[in-house]
């Protein structure tokens, strides 16, 4: 009956810790490689140039599929809380200063040291992930400065304890100057114009 008992636990702690919760650090301050077209250990760039020297805005996305991708923590330079996420519950806000500039590594790091849930994704399980990246305002899509994305990249989650899960797959993240709303009105009037002139002929 003992050898029962102690086999039922046995199995149930591995059960536990096969689909226990898989988590995530917002840490690219290790990645290395200084191309802007990096498809993995990629940093950030602004217009082309490595960024050792900027903070931006970052949002981290992730999911168990491409498609299922949600906020899973938000660095804002408006923000000067360290952490307003203390639990690490995926969608929640911290400070984006020093991101860049406190590891000089221009890579995106989230100072706080929290490693977050990824939603869906047990431990040891593959993530999908993308990072957003933005000046200018506190969302990616009313940015007025500077926008860029990642393309999707897949991260193996840890569990809450050593080692820890990094993001050494990202890919290279360059931000690119956002149209102004004049421009942008001109180019969709020199569209239609181009279609009514179409139409005609």
């Amino acid at each position: 009956m003992k050898n029962i008992l102690l086999t039922t636990i046995a199995i149930t702690g591995l059960a536990v810790s096969v689909y226990g919760q898989g988590f995530i650090y917002l840490d690219g301050s290790a990645n290395s490689d200084p191309s802007s077209t990096a498809t993995s250990n990629g940093q950030v760039f602004i217009n082309g140039v490595n960024d050792t020297g900027t903070d931006i805005n970052v949002e981290l996305l992730g999911g168990s599929t491409a498609l299922t991708m949600t906020p899973i923590i938000t660095l804002l330079l408006s923000d000067s809380s360290p952490t307003n996420n203390p639990t690490g519950v995926p969608g929640g806000v911290a400070n984006a200063a020093g991101d860049i500039t406190a590891v000089g590594g221009a890579g995106p790091y989230d100072l706080s040291g929290q490693f977050y849930q990824v939603p869906g994704v047990p431990v040891g399980n593959k993530g999908y992930f993308e990072i957003l990246g933005w000046l200018g305002g506190n969302t990616f899509a009313g940015a007025t400065l500077y926008t860029g994305m990642t393309a999707t990249f897949n991260e193996t989650t840890c569990g809450s304890s050593p080692p820890f899960t990094v993001l050494d797959q990202m890919p290279a993240l360059d931000l690119s100057a956002v149209p102004e709303p004049t421009t942008m009105a001109l180019l969709g009037l020199s569209g239609l114009s181009l279609l009514l002139f179409r139409r005609r002929n």
